[in-house]
């Protein structure tokens, strides 16, 4: 795939070459989120972050130091 030249922030504000850095491998990301989520489980993910939506409260948080992925899509 294509990639713009390097440039630290784009016009419109994006970082887009970092994020094809992350894409390619070329920054490591495995240790970056310690807990992934399915969008269904929504719930979940934000109570792991201290968030209790249901009851509009926030919680303490069920892991001290989490990094949660809320996976939009099922995408490979």
């Amino acid at each position: 795939m294509s990639r713009p030249k390097p440039n630290p922030i784009d016009q419109d504000g994006r970082r887009t070459y970092q994020t094809f850095q992350f894409r390619d491998g070329e920054i490591p990301t495995a240790r970056l989120v310690s807990h992934v989520f399915d969008f269904a489980d929504y719930r979940r993910a934000f109570r792991t972050v201290g968030c209790d939506i249901a009851h509009q409260t926030m919680a303490p948080l069920e892991t001290p130091n989490c990094k949660v992925l809320l996976r939009l899509a099922d995408i490979h």
